[in-house]
């Protein structure tokens, strides 16, 4: 949209982005990249921005503004943990309102090292506790971390970014 200013100038509001993946499908950021462009990020820097469709953009490259949007990626982490936890045979063994900070690891780390067989791992949140190498009370933090795991060996192909800047409330984020 162009909205015109008093000083002669031109006010362009343009509503998100959208581009294609290197996988050949396309994805589409609709706000997050006002976001992006606040946090006055360094050229270059991976940022994540978590929440129910976790986004991951890459800024422009060092020579670039550094408002530029590279590249980016959704992953909707948030809500497959909401439907597999809520609507799915993993919930039933679940017991929630619990931390258990060392399930969580254990998940993150057999997510990235089977990031690339998701559907098969993921069931691992079943039999981790069928079998009882995790407790009830550990199982939601355990997948939790199974999927975040998973989302960040597909976002990253195990090549870890030198750093990455987290982007949004401190809880997600945590």
């Amino acid at each position: 949209m162009r909205v015109e200013l008093a000083a002669g100038s031109t006010l362009h509001i343009v509503p998100g982005l959208a581009c294609i993946g290197a996988d050949g499908q396309d994805d589409v950021m609709r706000g997050e990249e006002t976001q992006l462009w606040g946090a006055a990020l360094a050229p270059g820097n991976c940022c994540v921005l978590p929440g129910t469709h976790a986004k991951w953009a890459w800024m422009g490259e060092a020579n670039a503004a550094s408002d530029t949007v590279r590249a980016f990626q959704t992953f909707m982490t948030g809500e497959l943990y909401a439907v597999l936890t809520q609507h799915s045979i993993l919930g039933r063994l679940m017991q929630t309102g619990h931390t258990r900070p060392e399930a969580f690891a254990q998940g993150v780390q057999l997510g990235l090292a089977e990031h690339a067989n998701a559907t098969h791992v993921i069931f691992a949140a079943r039999t981790a506790g069928l079998m009882g190498r995790v407790e009830p009370e550990g199982l939601p933090d355990f997948l939790s971390g199974l999927l975040i795991g998973i989302e960040i060996g597909s976002a990253t192909g195990h090549a870890l970014p030198a750093s990455v800047a987290l982007l949004g409330e401190p809880a997600l984020c945590a």
